[in-house]
């Protein structure tokens, strides 16, 4: 009888310790590249900027953010922004985090994004990609237009801001109230 008792605790405590075991947090583990930027520290950092850029004596960037963080002299961070091109482009973009890759020659927004155009209308969306050179906003990512009257979703967004030409790529949905 001591025997199957001695047996059964074995038993018991084999099983409560192989569940611990099994419970036990896994380390984290992270992409390389995410790896990097975070061991990666900003070499400078800004708080509540406001950055404009005039050329040719016209007013063509008005930058504003929470937080900015400058990375090896070229990459940029920003937290809480909202950028505004000149008046003839006449759009501004907010969004919760945004960067700009000089290499790249592109500006990414994230989190919340909104691209106000004035009378052409909102747009809302997560992820919003801007090339400057190119004059070309765009995104993957389910789309919603507002302007007066009407509604347009779907997924991925295109627009030339020269030529004007905007699409939405996939699964469009328009709705009109009179």
């Amino acid at each position: 009888m001591f025997r199957f008792v001695a047996a059964a605790l074995f038993l018991i405590f084999l099983v409560a310790g192989c569940y611990q075991e099994a419970r036990a947090p896994k380390p984290e583990l992270r992409p390389p590249e995410q790896q990097e930027n975070q061991k990666e520290k900003p070499n400078t950092e800004f708080k509540k900027l406001h950055y404009v850029i005039y050329e040719e004596g016209r007013l063509k960037w008005d930058i504003f953010a929470e937080e900015a963080k400058i990375y090896k002299g070229k990459k940029i961070k920003l937290s809480q922004l909202r950028v505004c091109a000149n008046p003839e482009k006449g759009f501004c973009i907010s969004a919760k985090r945004g960067s700009y890759d000089p290499e790249d020659g592109r500006f990414t927004f994230k989190g919340r994004v909104v691209l106000d155009a004035g009378k052409k209308g909102k747009l809302y969306t997560s992820v919003l990609k801007y090339f400057p050179k190119k004059d070309i906003l765009e995104t993957e990512a389910p789309v919603t237009i507002k302007n007066e009257g009407m509604l347009i979703e779907g997924r991925g967004f295109s627009y030339d801001v020269k030529t004007g030409t905007m699409k939405v790529l996939k699964r469009t949905k328009v709705r009109v109230d009179a």
